[in-house]
């Protein structure tokens, strides 16, 4: 995509198999800038620009984050970016209208923090992951208020480098 240019992607008529009823998208959106990347946007299809940013990549580096987005006119999203990147969307999901078969509801929480590995040792702080290292958390007992009851969970993941980033 061109610098600050906006584009629609179709995802309701996509090859990923989101039904046209889908009411949110699960996304994961990867931007390959060709420099910095000062921000990219997604949104629901004929709405208004926000304001925020999905994803950041100052450094130019590639980079992905995770996305839950409304469906919009004709089941589209939009894409907005600052600087010239190729973009991947990837589809791992979606929500369902309220009372449709097989749908999940989304009950947003205040966002809390579930594990912190540079904090102290504990089931939900360090130690640091090593490389090639597997940890598992049982979301409901982080003390964030997620029921036992969830069936899937929606998270942002961080990965701060060793010795950057104070707590």
């Amino acid at each position: 995509m061109a610098a600050g240019q906006s584009r629609i992607f179709p995802v309701a008529s996509s090859s990923c198999g989101v039904p046209a009823t889908a009411a949110a998208y699960s996304l994961n959106v990867t931007a390959i800038p060709d420099g910095p990347l000062s921000y990219l946007s997604v949104w629901p299809a004929g709405a208004s620009k926000p304001f925020v940013s999905t994803l950041n990549a100052m450094t130019g580096t590639v980079t992905a984050n995770a996305a839950i987005v409304p469906a919009g006119d004709n089941g589209g999203i939009s894409l907005f970016t600052t600087n010239r990147a190729d973009l991947v969307l990837d589809s791992n999901g979606y929500f369902g209208s309220s009372g449709s078969t097989g749908g999940l509801s989304f009950y947003p929480i205040v966002p809390c923090r579930i594990s912190d590995t540079r904090l102290a040792a504990g089931a939900f702080g360090g130690p640091v992951l090593a490389a090639n290292e597997t940890r598992s958390y049982l979301v409901p007992s982080s003390g964030c208020g997620v029921p036992a009851s969830a069936r899937a969970y929606s998270l942002n993941v961080t990965a701060v480098p060793q010795g950057r980033f104070p707590t």
